[in-house]
C-alpha cells in the first residue's frame, strides 16, 4: 500500500484559516487553496526542508497579503488579454509584467456583508512572485485575489509583488466585446485616435484608454534574445500612409503570442493607452485587448510538427478541469485539510 504523502495542517493554522475567511468574507475553500498556491510556487518556502516550516511561513505570507496596511484591496479581475512578463536583468533574476483586467473591489458593509463595487477598468505593473503567478491568467476567467489598489479618473491602478488568483465561479463580469458595443463604440468620436496622434495623445492615467482603427500589415510572433515570446502586429492608417515628413510608415503593437489572431490585411480596433517613454523618447501604444473590425481576417498557421513530441489535446485539458472545477465546493471538509 503505498505512503500518504500529504502533510496534515497543524491545528492552529487549520483554525486561523477558518477565522480569516469568516473575518474577510471570504470562502474558506478559497482561503486554503492560496496556502496551497504559496507553498507550491514560492521560492522561499521550495528551499525548506521542514513541512511544518514550508507550511507555517506559507500562512505567515497569506496572513500578510490580508493584514498589510499597504493600500492592498480584495478585488474580482478578469484579464482583458493574456497578461505578459519578463526577467529582469539583476541578479537573480525577477520578474516583471503588465496586466489590463476588469476589476470589482471588495468592500464589507457595517453589518459585514460583502459587496462588490462597481465595474472598473484596471490596469498596472506587477513584479516578483505576483508577476509570475499573473502569468498563468486568462481572459475567459475571472479570479479572487488581492493586490495594491489606487483609485483614478479612469479606473483602479493596480500593483504588488507577491499575489495568489484563486479561480472563482463568476458570469457577471462582461466580455471585452460585450464592453467595446456598450462602453467604447458609443464614445468613438472622442476616444478613437489615429496613430499619428498617439504623440498628442499620451495620458498620465494607466486607464484613460484610447482607440486605434488601423490595418494589419504583418502579423508574427517570436522570442527575445532572453528567451521572451512575443507577439507582433505591424499597423498602418491614413495618418501614417499619407504623411508628409519621413514618407509612409508604421508602428507596431506588443501582445502575447496566442492572441496573434487575425492575419495581414484586418482592420481592428486596438483599445488600449498612450503612454510617453521618457528614456526612449517615443509614445507606445499599450494595447489593453483588440476588437475585429468590419474585415478581420483570421490567420492560419501550419502547425510544426516536433518529432518525439505527443500531442496534447487543449479541450480533453480544458474538460478535466471543468470536472475538477464541478467536484470543488466552497466548504472544507476535514479531509481536506492536508497538503
Amino acid at each position: 500500500m503505498a505512503e500518504d504523502t500529504k502533510s496534515p495542517i497543524p491545528e492552529d493554522i487549520k483554525q486561523g484559516i477558518i477565522s480569516l475567511a469568516t473575518s474577510s468574507k471570504t470562502p474558506p475553500k478559497t482561503v486554503f487553496a492560496e496556502l496551497k498556491d504559496i507553498i507550491e510556487n514560492n521560492a522561499d518556502v521550495a528551499a525548506m526542508e521542514q513541512k511544518e516550516h514550508k507550511i507555517r511561513f506559507a500562512y505567515a505570507l497569506l496572513l500578510n497579503r490580508y493584514t498589510s496596511t499597504g493600500g492592498a484591496k480584495q478585488m474580482y479581475l478578469k484579464p482583458l488579454s493574456i497578461p505578459r512578463a519578463r526577467l529582469t536583468k539583476q541578479k537573480p533574476p525577477k520578474y516583471v509584467g503588465d496586466i489590463y483586467a476588469f476589476v470589482k473591489l471588495v468592500e464589507t458593509d457595517g453589518e459585514g456583508t460583502v459587496i462588490k463595487e462597481d465595474l472598473q477598468l484596471g490596469a498596472g505593473t506587477l513584479w516578483e512572485n505576483a508577476a509570475e503567478a499573473m502569468m498563468k491568467l486568462s481572459p475567459d476567467k475571472v479570479y479572487k485575489t488581492s493586490l495594491r489598489a489606487t483609485e483614478t479618473k479612469h479606473g483602479i491602478e493596480l500593483g504588488g509583488n507577491d499575489a495568489t488568483f484563486v479561480e472563482v465561479e463568476d458570469d457577471s463580469f462582461p466580455t471585452n466585446k460585450d464592453f467595446f458595443d456598450k462602453e467604447v463604440k458609443p464614445n468613438l468620436q472622442d476616444l478613437q485616435i489615429t496613430i499619428g496622434e498617439m504623440d498628442i495623445s499620451n495620458s498620465s492615467d494607466i486607464n484613460d484608454i484610447k482607440v486605434i482603427k488601423a490595418m494589419v500589415i504583418d502579423a508574427a510572433e517570436g522570442e527575445t534574445a532572453n528567451h521572451v515570446e512575443y507577439g507582433r502586429y505591424t499597423i498602418t492608417d491614413d495618418s501614417m500612409i499619407g504623411r508628409e515628413e519621413g514618407g509612409p510608415g508604421n508602428t507596431s503593437i506588443w501582445i502575447h503570442p496566442k492572441e496573434v489572431l487575425y492575419g495581414t490585411g484586418s482592420t481592428l480596433y486596438f483599445v488600449g493607452t498612450a503612454i510617453h517613454d521618457d528614456k526612449a523618447e517615443l509614445t507606445r501604444f499599450n494595447c489593453h485587448f483588440i476588437i475585429p473590425g468590419e474585415v478581420a481576417l483570421k490567420r492560419v498557421i501550419k502547425p510544426k510538427a516536433v518529432a518525439g513530441k505527443e500531442e496534447v489535446s487543449i479541450d480533453t485539458l480544458d474538460d478535466d478541469l471543468a470536472d475538477e472545477a464541478k467536484k470543488a465546493d466552497e466548504s472544507i471538509g476535514e479531509d481536506e485539510f492536508a497538503l
